[in-house]
């Protein structure tokens, strides 16, 4: 393969890769408001879940995961993530020590205090990541929905004073 072909795919490689972190950026962006826990659903069924997720890091490349760093991740409905918002150069100070991510994976964060595993969540591809943005919107707009018919009966069930 000729250099000049293999700077193109490489370019354009690196060019769809820098897209889809946008898109998960943009994503981890609009659903930050919305509590963990919450399952986000439109008319054809669940889009994504708000969940707790942490991934480990240490000061010493020759160690794993020293501290947990906790975030928050948004889980497809196949259990993948779509997005987080855990970055990849992620560190933490822990009051004595910086602590960097290198590789740790990212795990629901009820699995943090277990320290390193090999079960990460692994990320929808670029497809279905953009299938499931594609539906946040109106998903956005049922759980706004639902949190307006809350508050109504809430405020309805005990009389003001």
């Amino acid at each position: 393969m000729s250099t000049d072909i293999q700077a193109q795919l490489s370019a354009a490689v690196q060019a769809r890769k820098g897209s889809l972190r946008s898109l998960r950026e943009r994503i981890d962006t609009l659903l930050s408001p919305i509590p963990v826990g919450v399952a986000l659903r439109d008319d054809e069924g669940l889009v994504c879940t708000v969940a707790r997720v942490a991934t480990g890091a240490s000061q010493w490349s020759n160690a794993t995961w020293l501290v947990a760093i906790r975030g928050r991740g948004y889980l497809s409905p196949g259990g993948k993530l779509l997005a987080s918002s855990l970055s990849d150069d992620e560190s933490l100070w822990d009051g004595k020590n910086q602590h960097y991510r290198t590789t740790e994976p990212i795990v629901l964060a009820k699995h943090a205090e277990w320290g390193p595993c090999d079960h990460g969540l692994a990320f929808e591809p670029g497809k279905i990541t953009r299938e499931l943005a594609r539906r946040l919107p109106r998903a956005i707009e049922n759980y706004m929905a639902d949190c307006s018919m809350e508050r109504a009966a809430n405020d309805a069930t005990l009389p003001a004073n």
